[in-house]
């Protein structure tokens, strides 16, 4: 066993390290040199180091390193390399994953807001809640031309409400 080994046997265990400050797309441009500078600069700068990661600072601090332990060095600096793209990768896919759901959840609040605001229109925001949610279970099961009938009675209004936005809207630039 030579002293850098005896120095690598681990110390304690440790939480997994922070996401990587150097972007993984910089690193895969850098030389070799570069990328042991960035990624020894990395590690230093993590809180709660795991045992690979504090055995890497052993090896970048020892004074000399034998062959092997260069070689050890060089696998590590790899296996760091490829944890950091591993989970840049888990990131992306976990920002794609969540980009359809708040879509979702944004539309859903915009059909809400619409709905709310047709119960405003209609003067039944001060309305018992079990009253209109029975008389919008009666539409939802009325025949067609009793909704044809509801219809023509609304569009007017809604058609009014519009037309006044646009003419504001309108005065408003000018």
């Amino acid at each position: 066993m030579t002293d850098v080994e005896a120095q690598l046997e681990p110390t304690k265990p440790s939480a997994s390290a922070p996401v990587a400050s150097v972007p993984i797309k910089s690193l895969a441009k850098m030389s070799d040199g570069e990328k042991r500078a960035e990624m020894t600069g990395y590690l230093r700068g993590i809180k709660n180091r795991s045992d690979r990661q504090i055995r890497m600072l052993k090896l970048i601090d020892a004074k000399t390193l034998t062959a092997d332990d260069e070689a050890v060095l060089s696998v590590l600096y790899d296996v760091e390399i490829a944890r950091m793209v591993q989970r840049d990768a888990v990131i992306r896919l976990r920002k794609a994953d969540s980009k359809p759901n708040s879509k979702l959840r944004r539309d859903h609040t915009t059909m809400l807001c619409k709905l709310g605001g047709l119960v405003m229109i209609a003067g039944l925001q001060k309305t018992n809640k079990a009253v209109v949610l029975g008389a919008l279970m009666e539409v939802a099961q009325a025949d067609e031309a009793t909704r044809k009938r509801w219809e023509s009675a609304g569009a007017p209004e809604l058609e009014a409400r519009e037309h006044k936005k646009r003419r504001d809207k309108a005065e408003a630039i000018i």
